[in-house]
């Protein structure tokens, strides 16, 4: 319905907060992006306006999260692929999957391979439930290569071979 809709101020403000916040995250200021869409959620705005706000704030999470992934700061990056799943499981249940994906390559890392499997796990079930078979067959592979990792080839078989059969199509 119409009144859905937000109103041409409203949406010149939420269109100007992720641009600059944008502006912020292409120039490595993360921290300032971040507190610029906060404060403007704590603002009065419609329900889209909101939403898209919090979307721009996991996008940010995000590109934090792969540039500290990208300096070696794993468990720094696990935090902010941690903050962009909370808000993409209400906001992008089928971007949620991948953050899921993400926080579960850090473990991987780390070799922290049971919570990895849990992660992978979980990221495969979003898949499957949004029928994004895609990225089932990339979560599928690198729940074979967690076990393969540990040494269970047999367990590491069975999900390449799942893998495979989705990437074949």
């Amino acid at each position: 319905p119409l009144d859905d809709l937000p109103s041409f101020p409203d949406l010149l403000e939420v269109v100007m907060e992720v641009t600059f916040a944008e502006i912020d995250r292409q120039n490595g200021r993360f921290a300032e992006g971040q507190r610029r869409l906060e404060e403007a959620l704590g603002r009065p705005t419609s329900a889209k306006g909101q939403s898209t706000l919090r979307i721009a704030l996991a996008d940010l999470h995000l590109a934090w999260a792969k540039n500290l992934e990208n300096r070696y700061a794993y468990q720094d990056a696990i935090t902010h692929y941690q903050a962009a799943f909370a808000i993409d499981r209400l906001d992008r249940r089928s971007t949620a999957g991948v953050d899921l994906g993400y926080i579960a390559l850090e473990d991987r890392a780390q070799h922290q391979y049971a919570q990895a499997l849990t992660f992978f796990e979980q990221a495969l079930v979003i898949a499957r439930a949004g029928g994004d078979r895609d990225i089932e067959g990339i979560n599928l592979a690198y729940l074979g290569e967690v076990y393969l990792a540990q040494g269970q080839y047999a367990q590491a078989l069975t999900f390449f071979e799942q893998a495979l059969i989705i990437v074949g199509k």
